[in-house]
């Protein structure tokens, strides 16, 4: 959903329904790359603006996908460190 500068609205500023349809999208897009054969995901702040459920339903996508295609890598771009142990390597900025 765009405001009206046309920019995207804030996924703190979604409500639950949009915030629902969001996770949904993301892990829509972690089975898409487990069926194509992607060999890249990135995800920029993937948990933001998702309640708890939701989180832990990405984090188990995530690692279905992790364990199903080990040649695919998985980038994640996030301040939320309940995905840090799905990853290789984590680097603090």
């Amino acid at each position: 959903e765009l405001t009206e500068s046309g920019k995207p609205t804030p996924p703190h500023r979604l409500s639950r329904g949009q915030r629902t349809i969001l996770a949904l999208a993301v892990r829509v897009a972690i089975h898409s790359v487990m069926s194509s054969g992607a060999g890249l995901l990135v995800l920029d702040e993937p948990t933001e603006g998702l309640d708890a459920n939701n989180r832990r339903l990405l984090a188990k996508a995530l690692e279905r996908l992790r364990s199903r295609n080990s040649d695919v890598q998985l980038v994640l771009v996030s301040h939320d460190r309940c995905l840090d142990s799905l990853a290789d390597v984590v680097i603090d900025v």
